[in-house]
């Protein structure tokens, strides 16, 4: 390549902000909701802004995906680093917990930077989009299955959502799937 300015055998990096949204009722039926296809709701990836009519538009991913949540475990970003995990407010002092996860937060100011995050952890919340088939449930006989109680992942409560209504909400059947990842490319 002409004019090769970072030199030979220096390693290259490629980082892109890749937007990950859930688009729902309650998202613009305009410019969001088409992206969707006309099944609500799904999870879509892009480059920010995720609406139609973008240069580079976001894709749907899935269907069915109604939450997506991300927060990070850091070590350095309350205090120095020291191998250990930060603790953070709400939490038990000394011990590693749920509260010592943040989510809602920008990761480029401060002492909360990118270098600091040790884990992520993802929690999804999934529901069904059809109903299934007597053949198809565990039981083999035909059931409703629902959801009696709100799923909430760590910072968001669908109770507090515009338009929530339980009777509606308790018809699907919906599942909470949480995984905490340890990162191992520190280096960067």
């Amino acid at each position: 390549m002409p004019g090769n300015t970072t030199g030979t055998g220096m390693q290259v990096y490629w980082l892109k902000c890749v937007r990950y949204e859930v688009i729902n009722s309650n998202s613009s039926a305009a410019t969001k909701q088409p992206l969707c296809g006309g099944n609500l709701p799904c999870l879509v990836r892009g480059t920010p802004p995720c609406v139609v009519g973008a240069v580079n538009p976001c894709i749907p991913v899935v269907e069915g995906i109604e939450d997506l949540q991300l927060a990070y475990a850091c070590d350095g970003c309350v205090g120095t680093e020291d191998g250990v995990i930060d603790d953070q407010v709400g939490g038990t002092a000394g011990q590693f917990d749920a509260a010592d996860f943040v989510s809602n937060n920008a990761w480029n100011t401060g002492t909360f930077l990118p270098s600091t995050i040790r884990m992520a952890q993802v929690s999804i919340v999934a529901r069904e989009m059809r109903r299934r088939l007597g053949s198809e449930n565990p039981t083999g006989a035909q059931a409703t299955l629902s959801t009696p109680a709100q799923f909430q992942t760590p910072d968001h409560n669908p109770t507090q959502d515009a338009g929530y209504n339980a009777t509606t909400y308790s018809r699907q059947q919906r599942r909470l799937l949480t995984r905490t990842i340890e990162l191992t490319n520190l280096g960067f």
